[in-house]
């Protein structure tokens, strides 16, 4: 008589169940039973950001996927996602690649639109993270959600928004015309008074 539990086992199937097979050749001394068997999902949650949030267009930004364990910090195999970025948003020139998941694997090619990743979470461990550098040549905000990931093994994330914004353009001072009216007005009492004085100063 016993507790007996089983690690994660990465499950495809629409459909799961258990098989109990007796293995005892014998006809006798070989009775069993079993009581309250529990299936539970303990698919890690897979989590993704950007920082900074806010970037110049063709700036970078850097998008971390955070893979996050369930409370008995059981070991994951096998877990894998895709990651197709909202169109406009592109792997940077640099990918800058990294991963702290144990056998982890990232593609993501410069100017590439999608971004795989497959990896596992060892036993006892709470999470592991994923970055890739991203950028964008057209402003505007871009969202990445559920619905950007294919998943196997994994919950999905919340949506995370990056925006990328034009370049200001500097305001251009307004020149003041020359030729005005105004001017020649000021110009020619200018020198009127000029004039005036000095006749009088002529005279005395």
């Amino acid at each position: 008589m016993g507790t007996y539990t089983s690690g994660g086992v990465l499950v495809n199937s629409a459909s799961v169940g258990i098989r109990m097979t007796n293995a005892n050749g014998s006809g006798g001394g070989n009775d069993h039973a079993f009581d309250n068997i529990q299936l539970l999902d303990v698919s890690p949650t897979l989590d993704k950001s950007f920082s900074p949030a806010t970037q110049p267009v063709g700036g970078v930004s850097v998008l971390t996927f955070t893979v996050t364990n369930t409370t008995e910090l059981g070991a994951k195999a096998g877990w894998s996602f895709t990651d197709n970025l909202p169109a406009g948003l592109v792997v940077a020139p640099t990918p800058a690649t990294a991963t702290t998941c144990p056998s982890g694997v990232v593609t993501a090619a410069a100017g590439a639109t999608s971004i795989d990743v497959i990896g596992n979470l060892a036993d006892a461990m709470e999470s592991c993270t994923v970055s890739v550098s991203v950028t964008s040549a057209t402003a505007g905000a871009y969202a990445n959600g559920p619905d950007n990931i294919e998943s196997a093994g994994l919950n999905p994330p919340q949506v995370s928004t990056v925006t990328f914004t034009a370049p200001s353009t500097p305001s251009t001072p307004t020149p003041v015309p020359t030729n005005a009216p105004w001017g020649v007005l000021l110009l020619s009492a200018l020198v009127a008074g000029f004039a005036s004085l000095r006749a009088a100063r002529n005279r005395a």
